[in-house]
């Protein structure tokens, strides 16, 4: 079987680039790679697998500023509506996930003050 050339080699990572978005299992991109890019050894396929999963990293940490401030944004959203139709579970909800979205550990928990709010719903 002829060498692939980088051309190819990269449409073949993109492919699988693809898969691992759309939640492929390893052994199903296997099976994937053997059937379209003809009897390919698993090697090889998990290096295809490794360096889509390297350029999923970069993406990731090359948007991660812009994803966060999606993500808050949203929680927001979703607090003020929660906040809007005296849904409390759900507001507590955003505010776990608050904490976990921005790491508050146990240490950070004794920098941060502690207020209580008393709701008062305004007409």
């Amino acid at each position: 079987m002829a060498k692939s050339d980088k051309i190819e080699v990269a449409r073949r990572v993109a492919e699988v680039y693809t898969l691992l978005v759309r939640g492929y299992s390893r052994i199903e991109i296997c099976r994937y790679g053997r059937k379209k890019w003809g009897n390919l050894s698993y090697s090889q396929i998990d290096r295809y697998i490794n360096r889509a999963g390297k350029d999923f990293l970069l993406n990731i940490e090359k948007n991660k500023e812009m994803l966060l401030g999606k993500t808050v944004t949203r929680l927001e959203n979703v607090y003020k509506k929660a906040l809007e139709e005296d849904d409390f579970k759900t507001c507590i909800g955003i505010e776990k996930m608050y904490i976990d979205l921005f790491k508050f550990n146990e240490n950070d928990k004794n920098d941060i003050e502690t207020v209580s709010f008393k709701y008062t719903k305004v007409d």
